[in-house]
């Protein structure tokens, strides 16, 4: 096995957590469901970093890495609005944020071959959601309105992030296009 493969073995193991933890969950053994969570957020990580510092980036990882993230958030939403731990707009709103991000990452590939990754305000609404599902599910004794703070914590990131990303396509389409305006002026 090369090396450079790890990543893609990384985002692999994080897509076959994704039935372990929705099996821990619901045999009420939260802790253990709570440390497959933690372990798929921390390979995600570390298949980053790998790809990013040894240049292990591949088609597949491209692929893999995002569809693993994306499994595992919604399948977690689903499973604390089942068991009525979030209220049905977080898992709306969250859930309707990934496919949006899929279809949008899934039109750019087809329009420009372009891969899209992450920016920053895509990670920290991934660390502020990790700490909000990590926090729900090891606390479901918390008072419902600190339960409601969370949720709007969640949102209101992964709101930010979805209008950021759009905002920044807009931008980059608005100056591609005056750009190619410019070269057909200095054509003619």
């Amino acid at each position: 096995m090369k090396a450079k493969y790890i990543p893609n073995i990384l985002s692999i193991i994080r897509i076959l957590m994704v039935p372990l933890f929705v099996v821990l969950f619901f045999k009420d053994m939260h802790v253990s469901a709570v440390i497959v969570f933690v372990v798929a957020g921390l390979t995600d990580v570390v298949d980053g970093i790998l790809a990013r510092k040894f240049n292990w980036i591949t088609n597949i990882g491209k692929i893999l890495d995002p569809l693993a993230d994306k499994l595992m958030q919604c399948v977690v939403l689903i499973c604390l609005f089942i068991d009525r731990i979030i209220p049905w707009w977080v898992l709306a709103i969250c859930v309707g944020k990934e496919l949006l991000m899929a279809s949008g990452a899934l039109f750019l590939f087809k329009k420009e071959k372009v891969v899209v990754v992450s920016g920053w305000c895509g990670k920290m609404a991934v660390c502020i959601f990790y700490a909000a599902i990590f926090s729900m599910i090891m606390f479901p004794a918390m008072y419902y309105t600190v339960k409601l703070i969370i949720c709007g914590i969640t949102v209101a990131a992964t709101v930010f992030a979805i209008s950021k990303y759009y905002y920044d396509y807009m931008k980059s389409e608005k100056a591609l296009r005056r750009e190619l305006e410019n070269a057909k002026k200095s054509t003619n």
